[in-house]
């Protein structure tokens, strides 16, 4: 495929996603984590998950394929990717401390956001593991534990979303195709 025509594609998704996110949330108008709310997150995000995937291999093909003299073509494609990719890995693997007094309340998440617990995931929560039991029995706990597949797909494709961006200026900064 052709990378020019897979960023236009992508560029197009990325604009509208949030009118399909906003389409979405009706099917997930309950605050429970429904079967229902996991595949129209993964219906969203996948298509861009893959397709940034994809536009991220073209790019490193076109990358490694340019003459071995041209070094500063690559450290502008790679730094930025491997210093996001660092960033990313750090943020969803430190854990952060939630309790009500540092968070505001909100009307949709209020037991999630306002229960004493350690989440993993930024910058939207995952994994969490709450300090009492959560009030709403309406929710799904695994001894204390909450694993949101919604959150892990957000996350997932707002970090991909940063990755398009990145590899888009990188292609406008790599000398063409053919080497001239």
């Amino acid at each position: 495929m052709n990378a020019r025509t897979l960023g236009i594609a992508l560029a197009l998704g990325w604009l509208a996603l949030p009118l399909a996110a906003c389409a979405g949330a009706i099917f997930m108008l309950d605050d429970e984590l429904s079967p229902m709310s996991v595949a129209v997150a993964a219906a969203l995000s996948l298509p861009f998950i893959v397709g940034t995937t994809l536009y991220v291999y073209i790019a490193c093909k076109r990358c490694i394929a340019l003459p071995h003299n041209r070094l500063l073509p690559r450290l502008i494609f790679a730094l930025p990717l491997i210093g996001l990719a660092g960033w990313a890995t750090f943020l969803n693997t430190t854990p952060r401390r939630i309790t009500p007094d540092t968070v505001s309340d909100s009307p949709i998440d209020k037991y999630w956001y306002s229960a004493p617990q350690t989440a993993y995931g930024s910058p939207f929560p995952y994994l969490r593991y709450f300090d009492d039991p959560i009030p709403d029995r309406g929710y799904p706990e695994i001894g204390g534990s909450l694993l949101d597949y919604t959150a892990v797909f957000g996350n997932l494709t707002l970090w991909a979303f940063c990755v398009f961006v990145l590899v888009s200026l990188a292609y406008t900064l790599l000398p063409p195709a053919d080497g001239g």
